[in-house]
């Protein structure tokens, strides 16, 4: 009988075990996705602040946010020349400014952030401009914006162009400092 109990005990405090992994795992994957989607809040004021501005046109994006880890060889830690040397149109900062800002760390940081990126879909309810349009082809992409503290950067991606934009948040809102390119053809 004593023997039936202690059993019967030990059942009940696995199965107790058990049910209390399953509530915090649960609990964790819903604070994981809460959190997932407060990141993703910030990327998409990015986007948002790039394309509602003076925008008449349609524009189709492809669903998908396009990773180029080509540009990843820009912000290894050697130096900063090749971003300097790529720069373009609109860029508001000096290039000491930019040395200052993406300096040794923050681009090993971001360059990290460029190589373990994942494609991942657009999600079309957070697109604020009406003349934004999802589409299969792939003719003009964006990537998803990544954001060290208050720097940010963002690549969209045409036949002709691929400009990567510096972006830093002031005053709570995301402003394009520095721009340069990767690939930019001139017909």
């Amino acid at each position: 009988m004593k023997d039936s109990i202690k059993v019967v005990q030990k059942v009940l405090s696995v199965i107790n075990f058990t049910l209390i992994i399953l509530i915090f795992s649960s609990c964790g994957s819903t604070n994981r996705s809460r959190i997932s989607q407060e990141l993703y809040k910030e990327e998409y004021k990015i986007i948002n602040t790039f394309f509602t501005k003076g925008i008449k046109d349609n524009i189709y994006l492809h669903k998908k946010f396009f990773i180029d880890t080509k540009i990843a060889r820009y912000f290894n830690s050697k130096n900063i020349d090749s971003i300097i040397e790529s720069r373009g149109i609109p860029s508001y900062i000096s290039e000491d400014t930019l040395k200052v800002l993406l300096n040794k760390k923050v681009r090993e940081e971001f360059h990290t952030l460029i190589l373990s990126s994942k494609k991942i879909k657009i999600d079309k309810n957070r697109i604020l401009s009406e003349n934004l349009k999802l589409t299969n082809k792939k003719e003009y992409l964006i990537s998803l914006p990544l954001i060290i503290d208050d720097l940010a950067i963002f690549c969209k991606q045409s036949k002709f162009e691929t400009p990567v934009f510096i972006m830093q948040k002031k005053k709570g809102k995301w402003k394009i400092i520095y721009t340069f390119y990767d690939k930019l053809i001139l017909i």
